[in-house]
């Protein structure tokens, strides 16, 4: 009992026209019908990770404002951008003994406040 049934139909995938023998098909060719399901397990999997990383974030989110948060504990490059000197200059003023520096194992590190307030001593700004 085979169907003569003959309908004229356009490709879910790649949009071209085909003649279907059942109304259920609806793809030209049994490659389109591999891509496209290719594609939507793509998708779902994105979808799947897109929802696992918000999930996480959600779960991660810190209880204080990153905007307020304000490290204390910088090096070099910072400090010549918050003091407005260059780097060349810091080097020469940090061979003074009395600098505000800290050595952590290689790293040179300065806490912001007390070279301000060195700054502020040393030079002016009473």
């Amino acid at each position: 009992m085979s169907s003569e049934m003959r309908l004229k139909k356009m490709c879910e995938y790649c949009g071209i026209p085909f003649i279907a023998r059942q109304h259920r098909t609806r793809f030209c060719c049994h490659r389109c019908n591999q891509l496209d399901y290719k594609q939507k397990q793509r998708d779902l999997t994105i979808a799947d990770t897109i929802d696992r990383t918000r999930q996480m974030t959600e779960q991660q989110k810190p209880s204080f404002s990153l905007h307020t948060v304000e490290k204390s504990l910088i090096n070099i490059k910072e400090l010549s951008v918050v003091c407005s000197i260059s780097e060349r200059t810091l080097f020469r003023l940090i061979k003074a003994d009395d600098f505000p520096k800290m050595k952590v194992g290689k790293r040179l590190l300065f806490d912001k406040l007390q070279v301000l307030k060195y700054f502020n001593h040393k030079f002016g700004n009473p």
